[in-house]
């Protein structure tokens, strides 16, 4: 969670298009949690295709849809290093 905390302060930012989703079963902190498939786009670079496992927040629920799109922050030193920002939803 630390990691992903730091993610949001000093990543790059981007957006992300949902291609598929499944649920884990678990919960984290009463938030569901789940495994996106997603294609991250960053400005200045070619899109790629990524899974994250992520909690999402209860009120954030209805954005997690295949095609839909959210904000997120990617390591330049790892691509594969992904938080969403909940706070920059895109639609």
């Amino acid at each position: 969670m630390q990691a992903q905390n730091q993610l949001l302060t000093t990543g790059t930012p981007g957006t992300a298009t949902i291609k598929g989703l499944q649920e884990t079963g678990t919960l984290v902190n009463f938030n569901p949690q789940v495994v996106l498939d997603l294609e991250i786009t960053l400005e200045g670079k070619d899109a790629y295709t990524t899974q994250l496992t992520t909690a999402v927040p209860q009120m954030q629920i209805p954005l997690v849809q295949p095609g839909n799109k959210v904000g997120v922050r990617v390591d330049p030193a790892d691509p594969s290093a992904i938080a969403i920002d909940w706070t920059r939803p895109q639609g």
